[in-house]
């Protein structure tokens, strides 16, 4: 009996030992405490017990080990394993947040490497919450504005507004973006300044003003459709200086104000409207008049019916003085006379002919000049013969 005392008496110290070791956190003293234990066949549910705290203590010593790691994938995995073996919540919650703070840290070091401001902004909410350091996190939003700039100065530099544009330059080059396309707005400011200047000297009237600023508009870059029009506007205003300086000629100038004319009518003064469309206007009629009393004057001088008549129809229409055309009509008169007795004649010679374009040249005639209406009808009835 008393031997059997003493064992069960040893048998309680080692489990006591056991279970202080359990208690504790020497995993050397767990170790050698199960060790014994299982010499002396100890109960299995308390070996058991503490072989699940010694793979406890392990889980939570090689833990503790990899906090410090940047291997998310590997701190992961030693996280798995803690959490089987009920690690302690405060470390496992440690762990867990280097975990996060790792794959937070992972996340927005990828999107640095993204085009996009909104993707960035985006990884940047999410690492905070990770509590991703601030170094990184300054990094990002550095990358953002810098995305933000690039961006801004692009769609600025599409549209015409030099104000906006310059604000992008200053911002584009606080972040430093690169300095070709920092070149290539500067270079498009020059532009839009140069098209600004153009258009606010196009509704005036300063020939050489307009030249100079397309010229500078030109070595600007500014798109060929503008120049164009600025181009027109210059051959218009030419072309108002043009006929202001001959409308006013007499007839010697008639030649003069005809080019005017005809330059004014090419270049569309008539569609500008108001005042200029006027003078066109004018001097178109001043020209008509002109050239049909030029006209008249010389039929009068010749022998020509035909030319005399048009010259008198047009000078009519033209509104030449009334004391003209009757002295030219009174000229046509005369020019009749002395044709006539030719004209009888021949719409004689070709009634009785068979030539048709000879008669019907000789009606033309005799009708102008008033050969007798019989002869008239006898030589439209033979026309009708053949």
């Amino acid at each position: 009996r008393l031997e059997r005392a003493g064992d069960l008496l040893g048998r309680l110290e080692i489990l006591i030992d056991l279970e202080h070791a359990v208690r504790g956190t020497d995993v050397a003293k767990l170790v050698e405490a199960l060790t014994v234990a299982l010499d002396r066949n100890v109960h299995p549910a308390c070996v058991e017990r503490g072989n699940a705290r010694r793979e406890q203590l392990n889980a939570e010593q090689t833990l503790r080990e990899e906090l410090d790691t940047r291997d998310v994938d590997r701190l992961e995995e030693v996280l798995k394993r803690a959490r089987e073996a009920h690690v302690r919540s405060d470390i496992v919650g440690k762990a867990q947040h280097r975990v996060n703070q790792l794959r937070g840290s992972e996340d927005l070091e990828g999107a640095l490497h993204s085009t996009s401001p909104d993707e960035i902004a985006a990884a940047i909410r999410s690492a905070k919450q990770s509590n991703v350091s601030s170094d990184l996190l300054d990094k990002a939003a550095g990358r953002r504005v810098y995305l933000l700039a690039q961006q801004a100065l692009r769609e600025v530099a599409e549209g015409d507004d030099v104000d906006n544009l310059q604000q992008a330059i200053l911002e584009a080059e606080r972040v430093k973006l690169p300095a070709e396309e920092i070149a290539r707005a500067r270079k498009r400011k020059v532009e839009l300044e140069a098209l600004r200047r153009l258009q606010a000297v196009m509704s005036g009237s300063d020939e050489e003003v307009l030249e100079r600023e397309v010229n500078l508009a030109r070595e600007a870059g500014v798109h060929e459709s503008h120049l164009e029009t600025a181009d027109l506007k210059i051959q218009q205003l030419k072309a108002i200086k043009g006929l202001r300086k001959s409308v006013h000629l007499g007839s010697s100038g008639l030649r003069a104000l005809d080019d005017a004319v005809k330059f004014a009518q090419s270049v569309g003064v008539e569609d500008v409207g108001g005042a200029d469309a006027d003078l066109l206007h004018q001097a178109i009629m001043k020209r008509d008049k002109l050239k049909a009393l030029h006209d008249l004057t010389t039929a009068s001088k010749g022998h020509d019916v035909n030319f005399m008549l048009k010259a008198l129809d047009d000078a009519t229409e033209a509104g030449v003085d009334p004391r003209v055309i009757q002295q030219g009509q009174q000229k046509l008169e005369r020019m009749c006379e002395v044709r006539r007795p030719a004209a009888k004649t021949n719409l004689l010679l070709a009634t009785d002919g068979k030539d048709k374009t000879k008669l019907e040249a000789a009606l033309y005639e005799a009708r102008i000049v008033g050969v007798d209406k019989r002869l008239i009808e006898k030589g439209e009835a033979k026309l009708q013969l053949l």
